[in-house]
């Protein structure tokens, strides 16, 4: 609800305001504050005004990641088709390269479709009104199959954790009457970590176009309408967050996740725990990895057989999450699991 009083609320009136030629809005924040819900909501706005003004919106939403693409689908959009409270028919189109897989979802396989595909049905079916989910480098197969400035609002998330050619090849669909709007966190993992090379860090490659912006607009007075900084999350635990905003976010950051019940071996959410691995050890990445995972896993279960019932209810080893920071981690983690009689509790 736009006219509500809320930060999310204004934020979607703040953008909406903004001229279309303006440079391009710009949302940041942490995990959890909402940023892909704001974009999501300022897609429905900007709809909602098409519709009610008989003026054409044809929207594209990228992300950085097939997953999170999908995510747009699958937890907004998706809802947003079915209580919408003007029509809403034929209108959200999620974009796969030529090669890509579909949804996990299959509830919605039939939005699914390529660059030249949507192109031939949209100019068949002459819909007026379009919201086209894909990636950054993705939404490169537009530039042969549609007109200049095709697209009334480019919104991109993400844009804080990706390289900045990627961030930039959906603004190569874009004209001055584009209206942009860009969602992101720069302290999250992004081309800092992911740039290696000598000259392309001399060359700049090494910083997100997020932040690159955002250290623009730091220095313009003008430019403070055109941004906004989402600091409440939504997510995680209170005192979770206040370790990440003390240390990474200059105290900024605020929960408004009421607290919950702690588990009687972590009366205190954080919990750190040394793999003991020493100086004087030879073990290779792969026995290196193996060591940390099966350490995560003893904690794990050392958790569920302890389970508070009387406080959580029944056991449930499925709401357990386990984040890694990389692929590999997750396969050594899963191949764990599936071999060691030992953690059959966690896989519930």
């Amino acid at each position: 609800d736009t006219d509500s009083p809320g930060p999310q609320a204004k934020s979607v009136r703040l953008i909406a305001s903004c001229p279309n030629s303006n440079p391009p809005f710009l949302i940041t924040g942490s995990f959890g504050t909402g940023k892909t819900h704001l974009l999501a909501a300022t897609t429905h706005h900007f709809l909602q005004q098409g519709y009610y003004s008989h003026q054409a919106v044809r929207v594209l939403v990228c992300a950085h990641h097939q997953a999170s693409a999908d995510a747009f689908i699958d937890y907004y959009f998706s809802v947003l088709k079915h209580e919408a409270d003007y029509t809403w028919k034929e209108i959200v189109v999620r974009i796969i390269s030529p090669h890509g897989n579909i949804s996990r979802n299959a509830a919605y396989r039939y939005i699914y479709d390529t660059a030249t595909n949507f192109c031939s049905n949209f100019i068949a079916s002459k819909c007026a009104n379009i919201v086209v989910v894909t990636t950054f480098l993705t939404s490169l197969h537009f530039r042969s199959v549609i007109p200049v400035g095709f697209f009334t609002h480019i919104l991109l998330d993400e844009t804080g954790q990706s390289r900045e050619p990627e961030a930039v090849a959906p603004l190569c669909l874009a004209t001055t009457g584009t209206k942009l709007v860009m969602a992101g966190d720069k302290m999250q993992v992004g081309p800092a970590l992911l740039v290696f090379g000598q000259e392309a860090q001399q060359n700049g490659l090494n910083i997100s176009l997020l932040e690159r912006l955002s250290n623009i607009y730091d220095k313009l007075d003008s430019a403070q309408l055109q941004c906004v900084q989402l600091n409440a999350n939504y997510r995680a635990h209170r005192e979770i967050m206040n370790l990440a905003s003390k240390l990474s976010y200059d105290c900024s950051l605020s929960s408004i996740v009421p607290d919950s019940i702690a588990h009687p071996d972590a009366p205190y959410p954080l919990l750190f725990v040394c793999s003991s691995l020493d100086d004087t050890t030879t073990q290779v990445k792969r026995d290196t990895d193996e060591n940390e995972a099966r350490v995560l896993l003893n904690q794990v279960l050392r958790f569920i057989v302890k389970w508070p019932t009387a406080q959580w209810g029944p056991e449930n080893p499925s709401s357990v999450c386990i984040i890694t920071p990389t692929k590999h981690q997750v396969s050594v983690i899963r191949r764990i699991l599936y071999h060691d009689v030992k953690y059959s509790r966690i896989k519930g």
